[in-house]
């Protein structure tokens, strides 16, 4: 039998392992979440474990963001996909039973997992990038930056830079050593998310920093840092506002050229086909007017392999794209718009690039997607394969399930057979292929478990933050940040996903960063 110091040692071993795995590999989760259950069960002091567990109700309570899932299998007709959601959820049994009940580890060894998933992390940025820039030689074929990301997908790791990037800022806070490392690794994951035209990461961390702000004001023990990093933060939010706005307006404005005004034909004479209702833009050009389809289709095919009835690399019909892509010229949509473009313009519809503006990268190339993707649902275009506004159509048909199952939801395992129903009672607008989960882990629950469920779930979300030693910088840092991809995302739909909330919950309430430092 095995010492109680080295079970010690094997949890430690155990953790840091997770902590590597988060950002680099699924199998390492698993391999880690395996050891830290078998080296528990072999350790036995089941006694002394559940006496710890019984006192401290928190540990119990968060057992019940998995046990819920248990009780509403009984309402379930796919057992199969039920016991399957329950496999993924397993993160949310462990964790608060192991962390809950095994010593605290010492400051020292909580620093350590910090710093190594903070280099962990790290690696995984610098390596994506590597072979993104073909520095790295991989079979790898990525051609849309916001794939970079090679181990895990963008949004999760998006996740894992916040709180990277959290952590950092109470490291320069609190540590005396490496703050010029520390700062430069804050700018390179800053950078990170700018470069993979993260939104999700960027508003997040706009939140945070008003977050830490309205913090320092109210916890700050010097009051000149209390009103410094207010106004700093503020200063911060404000100018990534206005960021926001300047380029919508930018986006939104129409230019004074010829093509933006409806012309009676095309040099030959044809009639040009004109929208007047849709004001969709394209690089400051309206979209939908001066277009002669059947010239447009004939030149394409006489210069293309692809043909203009199919579909561009990127799956998107190529009829649009084509016409996306000669309005960023500010051409009319005819043979002589195809016609004036050159070998590689062509290759860049073919590759799926709407739009001839040469924003290979950076939050300015996501920010017009998004006005794109918020300007063509207003102007009645179909959402599907738009990221965004999509979500909208999965909440609205969400809640319209919700509706026919208020009190005890459609059970564990009929979430996604349910949610397809409901698209085509509703009769969605969204294309077969693109009917998905309600991307929101809070009607996702409603859903599954009903309003009695729902009420449970927010509970036993919430009440770590009810208790005061919960109330410190690092853990309400990393509560928002999981609050508000739950908001947008199924975070605890995947194994990424649950396993970074349940080993980030659990740690940081029963392990975390607890010292007179914090002040």
């Amino acid at each position: 039998m095995l010492g109680q110091r080295a079970h010690y040692f094997i949890y430690l071993a155990a953790i840091i392992i997770l902590v590597i795995g988060l950002s680099t590999s699924e199998f390492l989760m698993s391999i880690s979440s395996i050891t830290l259950a078998v080296n528990w069960v072999l350790e036995g002091k089941f006694k002394v474990k559940f006496q710890k567990l019984k006192a401290d109700k928190l540990a119990l309570l968060l057992t019940f963001l998995f046990f819920i899932y248990v009780f509403w299998m009984a309402g379930t007709s796919d057992i199969n996909e039920g016991l399957k959601e329950l496999r993924i959820r397993l993160p949310l049994l462990l964790f608060p039973i192991v962390l809950g009940s095994i010593p605290r580890f010492k400051e020292k060894e909580l620093i350590l997992i910090a710093r190594l998933f903070i280099l962990a992390t790290l690696v995984s940025t610098l390596i994506s990038v590597g072979v993104y820039l073909e520095w790295i030689p991989t079979s790898l074929d990525i051609t849309d930056v916001r794939n970079i990301s090679i181990f895990i997908s963008h949004i999760r790791l998006s996740l894992l830079i916040c709180v990277a990037l959290v952590i950092s800022i109470y490291f320069i806070l609190v540590e005396k050593s490496n703050r010029v490392l520390i700062f430069l690794g804050i700018l390179w994951f800053i950078g990170f998310l700018y470069l993979i035209q993260s939104a999700t990461g960027f508003v997040i961390l706009f939140i945070l920093v008003g977050f830490l702000g309205v913090y320092s004001l109210k916890n700050s023990g010097k009051t000149w840092l209390k009103y410094v990093g207010f106004i700093t933060s503020l200063f911060i939010v404000f100018g990534g506002v206005m960021y926001v706005w300047k380029a919508k307006k930018d986006y939104f404005r129409v230019s004074e050229k010829v093509c933006n005004s409806p012309l009676s034909g095309t040099a030959s004479g044809d009639v040009y086909f004109h929208d007047m209702e849709n004001t969709q833009v394209e690089n400051n050009n309206y979209v939908w007017r001066n277009i002669h389809y059947p010239g447009l289709r004939k030149a394409w095919n006489e210069r293309s392999n692809i043909d203009v009835k199919g579909t561009d690399k990127k799956g998107q019909p190529v009829i649009g794209t084509l016409i996306r892509y000669l309005t960023s010229k500010g051409l009319c949509k005819d043979r002589d718009g195809v016609e004036s473009l050159t070998n590689d313009e062509i290759a860049e519809i073919e590759a799926g690039n709407p739009s001839s503006i040469e924003l290979k990268f950076g939050i300015n190339k996501r920010l017009n997607e998004i006005f794109w993707e918020i300007d063509s649902y207003i102007n009645g275009q179909n959402p599907s394969g738009n990221s965004v506004i999509m979500r909208l159509e999965f909440w609205k048909t969400a809640k319209a399930l919700i509706s026919d199952n208020i009190w005890f939801g459609v059970g564990t395992g009929d979430g996604k057979l349910e949610m397809q129903i409901m698209y085509d009672k509703t009769n969605s607008v969204l294309d077969q292929n693109w009917r998905l989960g309600s991307h929101n882990e809070f009607l996702s629950t409603w859903v599954k478990t009903g309003l009695i469920g729902f009420i449970i779930f927010v509970i036993a979300l919430f009440s770590p933050i009810l208790r005061k030693d919960n109330r410190n910088f690092i853990y309400l840092s990393f509560f928002l940040i999981a609050i508000l991809s739950f908001l947008a995302e199924n975070t605890l739909e995947t194994q990424p996903g649950v396993t970074f909330f349940g080993f980030f919950n659990c740690w940081l309430i029963f392990h975390g960063f607890k010292t007179s430092k914090e002040n």
